[in-house]
């Protein structure tokens, strides 16, 4: 996933969250805001990356998140909720090559910034060690 398919998923999140008339210039600001990035990578346990995945899904499973189509079998994207009050949408995608999880996150900030993408790659990173 690139930044600008990120960003059309945050825009479709906000236009789905503030679909009223009286949000318009809201969501037509939201639109003009670029998507910050985060990255990280960390080695998995268990070299599989089925018994990874498997285990990822069945984390995510406890959080509020929303499955997008996942372009490779080795691939997780999701949306999630991230940022102060996990009120801010952030797209992650997880990526497992080679015995390592390359975890990718997507996040619009607004004047105040809330370290969204880092939030959601730590809410996620947290989950995984607990597994």
């Amino acid at each position: 996933m690139d930044a600008a398919e990120a960003a059309e998923v945050l825009n479709q999140c906000f236009d789905g969250i503030f679909s009223t008339s009286t949000y318009a210039l809201a969501r037509r600001g939201y639109r003009r805001m670029k998507a910050q990035v985060v990255s990280r990578s960390f080695p998995v346990k268990d070299g599989s990356p089925e018994k990874f995945l498997a285990a990822a899904l069945e984390a995510l499973n406890h959080l509020p998140v929303l499955l997008l189509e996942e372009p490779a079998p080795a691939c997780i994207r999701v949306v999630m909720g991230s940022g102060a009050a996990n009120l801010n949408p952030a797209v992650m995608e997880i990526v497992m090559t080679d015995g390592m999880c390359c975890v990718t996150a997507w996040a619009k900030e607004g004047l105040i910034h809330q370290k969204t993408a880092e939030k959601a790659i730590d809410r996620f990173q947290t989950l995984m060690e607990s597994v």
